[in-house]
């Protein structure tokens, strides 16, 4: 076929983790006050999560194919857990792409433009997170691939 079109679906058993726990080999002392720890742990309480998908291709010519895709992916902490450690809000992919095709090589490029939603972090002052706002963060992602055929 010319057209071909996919739709997709992960779900994702976040739930599971519910913290995340360090154990170091020889205890960190804090310049601060001299205490000693031997664990560190910071309560994550994921949730489950959905991350949809569809995309069409479609083969223009016989050298030449064309790419549209979305994703949506759900993020899995909430407000109340949520830390610095990843950039962590719903994001939205929209992604373009061709592919050249010629004899046994193929040359493909791609673009993605990443928008991920803003969220609300609340403060833990025991994990060292302080009450803040991520804003309508965004990203452009270029990939480019050359295969061979045996």
């Amino acid at each position: 076929p010319r057209l071909t079109w996919e739709v997709g679906a992960i779900w994702t058993q976040w739930e599971s983790y519910k913290d995340l726990t360090v154990k170091f080999d020889n205890p960190v002392v804090f310049l601060r006050d001299g205490t000693a720890i031997s664990t560190s742990t910071a309560t994550k309480n994921y949730h489950d999560t959905w991350r949809l998908n569809t995309g069409i291709e479609y083969k223009a010519l016989d050298w030449l194919d064309l790419r549209l895709g979305y994703v949506w992916d759900e993020e899995p902490s909430n407000d109340f857990y949520a830390d610095y450690l990843v950039p962590a809000a719903n994001r939205h992919m929209i992604t373009s792409g061709l592919g050249f095709h010629w004899n046994n090589w193929t040359f493909d490029v791609s673009y993605t433009y990443l928008i991920i939603e803003s969220r609300n972090v609340f403060t833990s002052l025991a994990d060292g997170v302080y009450f803040s706002t991520f804003e309508n963060g965004d990203a452009h992602l270029v990939g480019i691939s050359v295969s061979y055929k045996f």
